[in-house]
């Protein structure tokens, strides 16, 4: 349970914080330490409300109790939310400054995708807590839908689509190696370091070598 619980809130830090910097936003390390702290304190929010529900079908914790555990999950993911809406709309403004219009198109998609995943996660968090089946023992069986089926599935759309948006093109790859030609000899490694020709010679040369080295035995 611990290391599943520990899975599920490192997979939706690590999603807030590769949103929250974006290579396009620039130089954050003045708001690095903070964005970390708020990042710790959600997964330590989320870590105690996943104990909590799962306490609740062992314990009979009342529907009171439960809510008040998400109180601090729902105010904190709210503030991320926000932060990375924000720090998602300066990169776009950057780009636009830039007039790159391949990233800016990837950017803004990606903005798109966090919004609607922010409203998933919240009706995923909002269906843990109203659990159907935890009143109703019949339908116990899927109990797994609600408690985990739900926002990992989010989680698998939401990442495919961001590796669909991502895809590396030929117009986002930025920059590239290439070997310059002057006066007709290419600076930089050569297509072929060692040529057949060059080798037997070199062979040949070796042998010829040795064998004037050596005595002849009587």
């Amino acid at each position: 349970f611990l290391m599943t619980t520990l899975a599920f809130t490192w997979k939706a830090v690590a999603m807030l914080e590769m949103l929250m910097f974006p290579p396009q936003r620039g130089n954050v390390e003045d708001i690095s330490l903070k964005a970390h702290a708020v990042l710790l304190a959600f997964m330590m929010a989320v870590f105690n409300f996943k104990v909590v529900l799962a306490f609740r079908n062992c314990h009979n914790i009342q529907m009171m109790q439960v809510c008040l555990n998400a109180v601090p999950v729902v105010l904190i993911f709210a503030t991320l939310v926000a932060w990375t809406q924000s720090t998602l709309g300066a990169a776009i403004e950057k780009l636009e400054e830039q007039n790159d219009q391949t990233q800016l198109a990837i950017y803004q998609k990606l903005r798109i995708v966090a919004g609607v995943g922010a409203l998933g996660a919240g009706l995923c968090g909002a269906l843990q807590i109203l659990d159907p089946t935890v009143a109703d023992h019949k339908l116990w069986g899927y109990h797994f839908l609600p408690s985990e089926g739900a926002f990992q599935s989010l989680f698998a759309v939401l990442l495919s689509t961001c590796m669909v948006i991502c895809l590396p093109s030929q117009d986002s790859q930025g920059y590239e190696y290439a070997a310059t030609q002057v006066q007709g000899e290419a600076i930089g490694a050569p297509s072929s370091v060692w040529d057949d020709d060059d080798c037997e010679g070199a062979k040949e040369g070796a042998a010829n070598k040795s064998g004037g080295d050596l005595m002849p035995v009587e």
